[in-house]
């Protein structure tokens, strides 16, 4: 069984935010970092309909200096080559 995951991106601190849904974590976030992202998925066209500040409210609890997570987790994960 695959295991998923939902996440958040902003542009910058209390930015535009970019929710979505993938099995492939570090790939998505490349893909969002490099301009390399398609569209989204009807399930991630049903995550934005979600309330921005209930969205914004979950970031600040969970990370209220909008810290890069995915630098600070994985400066040694090699990415993807571009396709």
């Amino acid at each position: 069984m695959r295991q998923y995951y939902l996440y958040f991106m902003a542009s910058k601190k209390n930015g535009t935010l970019y929710c979505g849904m993938t099995n492939v974590l570090e790939k998505r976030v490349w893909e969002h970092k490099n301009d390399q992202y398609d569209g989204f998925t009807k399930r991630e066209k049903r995550l934005k309909g979600w309330k921005r500040d209930w969205k914004m409210d979950l970031i600040n609890k969970s990370n209220p200096d909008w810290r890069d997570l995915y630098t600070d987790n994985n400066e040694s994960l090699p990415l993807p080559a571009t396709p």
